[in-house]
């Protein structure tokens, strides 16, 4: 059984990824969508199997070219600082000031200080 999250969650991606514009039925949907569901901001689509199973299936029956969304979850590198709020700019950590981390480097989710060339 699908929860109501699961299907407004669907429903306002498959209407962000497929409308045409502004003056389309798909926009005039995700603004209504909007008023009463705001997805986190990291989030790039809808979250767990039975939001991508609905935008799947409206994918099918709008008959759309899209590729179906993957059930799996992609692994991602954790990017994130345990000490501050650090920012990844251009492939470098940029750690607040006065972080402990601010001279070390990350390898295998372990900050490490690395050994110095001689």
């Amino acid at each position: 059984m699908f929860d109501r999250y699961a299907i407004v969650d669907g429903h306002y991606w498959w209407n962000i990824d497929h409308h045409g514009g502004q003056s389309s039925k798909e926009y005039a949907r995700m603004c209504n969508i909007s008023r009463y569901f705001t997805p986190a901001h990291s989030a790039c689509g809808p979250e767990g199997d039975v939001g991508k199973e609905i935008y799947n299936a409206l994918c099918e029956k709008a008959c759309c070219t899209h590729a179906p969304l993957d059930y799996q979850e992609e692994e991602t590198e954790d990017l994130s600082c345990n000490q501050c709020q650090a920012l990844m700019i251009n492939g470098r950590y940029c750690h607040e000031t006065g972080c402990p981390n601010t001279r070390k480097i990350k390898v295998d989710g372990e900050w490490i200080t690395p050994e110095e060339e001689d």
